[in-house]
C-alpha cells in the first residue's frame, strides 16, 4: 500500500470517527428543599454549596424533598440513568455513606441541534426526608453531588471540583421555629405548561408581589418584572416571545416569601 493511500484512509476513519461520536454532557442539578413555607425552593447545585439554613430546632422544618438534573445529548447520544447522591453528617464526626436517590426521566424539549432532558423524582416517588429527624444538638453538613450514566456505561459527575456540594445548618433543641406544614399550597398558578406562544400568571388571592422573575435553568434573571400587584380576578401575561425552548422558573417575591414554579416552554 502507497505511503499517500494509508494516510488517506487514516484520514477517512479519523474524519468518521468524529462526524459519529456522541455527545452527552450535565448542565445543572437542583436540589429541592422544604422549609416550611408554600413551595419547595429549589437550589441550584451553585446556590446549595455554602448555602447555611440558620439555627433550627426540633419545630422547624427542613425536608430533603427530590433531586433534579437537566442533561443534554446530540442524536448519538444516550442518557439512561441519572442519580442523586446525600449524606447528611454532624461536624466533627466521620461522614457515612451516600445515600443513592434514582432519578426517573421526567420530560426532554429540542434546543440548538440538542436533546435536553429534566430527571426528576417529582411526586410521588419524592424523597421527602425530614432531615432533623433524630438530631442532637451540634452543626451539620449536608452534601450532595449527581451523576448521569450514558449508553456506554460511563459515568458523568456533577460535583464541585470532587469535593461535592454542602450545605450548613446548627441544630438546638432549644430552638423553637414554628412553620407549618403545607407544601401543596401554591399562591399563584402559571399556564399553560408546556407553553408555546403565551404564558400567564393568576394570583389565587390579592397579594403584594416585591418582585417577579423569570430564570433560565443556568440561574441567569431574563426577565425582571420588579413590583406588581398580583389580583385574583385577572391574569398577566409573561413575555416569553424571545424566549428559546427550554426550562424556566417563575420566580415570586411576596409578603410571605419566596415561590418558585417551573415551566417549560416548547416552540
Amino acid at each position: 500500500m502507497k505511503k499517500t493511500n494509508f494516510y488517506l484512509i487514516l484520514l477517512f476513519l479519523l474524519f468518521s470517527t468524529v462526524l459519529n461520536a456522541q455527545y452527552e454532557f450535565i448542565n445543572q442539578g437542583f436540589i429541592a428543599i422544604w422549609e416550611g413555607g408554600a413551595e419547595d425552593v429549589f437550589y441550584s447545585e451553585s446556590e446549595f454549596n455554602g448555602h447555611n439554613f440558620g439555627s433550627l430546632g426540633p419545630s422547624s422544618s427542613l425536608y430533603l424533598k427530590s433531586g433534579q438534573l437537566i442533561v443534554s445529548k446530540d442524536a448519538e447520544g444516550d442518557i439512561v440513568a441519572c442519580n442523586m447522591y446525600y449524606r447528611l453528617y454532624k461536624v466533627g464526626e466521620t461522614p457515612g455513606t451516600f445515600n443513592d436517590v434514582i432519578l426517573p426521566w421526567h420530560s426532554e424539549w429540542d434546543e440548538e441541534e440538542l436533546l435536553f432532558q429534566m430527571w426528576w423524582n417529582d411526586p410521588p416517588e419524592e424523597t421527602d426526608l425530614n432531615l432533623l429527624e433524630g438530631l442532637s444538638d451540634g452543626n451539620y453538613i449536608i452534601e450532595v453531588y449527581f451523576q448521569a450514566e450514558n449508553g456506554d456505561s460511563e459515568i458523568l459527575y456533577l460535583n464541585n471540583a470532587t469535593l461535592n456540594y454542602v450545605a450548613t445548618f446548627t441544630f438546638s433543641s432549644t430552638t423553637d421555629i414554628a412553620k407549618p406544614r403545607d407544601a401543596n399550597q401554591n399562591s399563584f398558578d402559571v399556564y399553560p405548561n408546556p407553553a408555546t406562544n403565551q404564558l400567564s400568571i393568576k394570583f389565587l388571592n390579592q397579594t403584594k408581589v416585591k418582585n417577579l422573575k423569570i430564570i433560565n435553568c443556568k440561574s441567569e434573571v431574563i426577565f425582571d418584572g420588579g413590583k406588581i400587584r398580583g389580583a385574583n380576578d385577572f391574569p398577566i401575561n409573561l413575555p416569553i416571545e424571545q424566549l428559546d425552548s427550554g426550562l424556566y422558573f417563575i420566580h415570586v417575591e411576596t409578603e410571605h416569601g419566596v415561590e418558585i414554579q417551573r415551566v417549560i416552554i416548547r416552540k
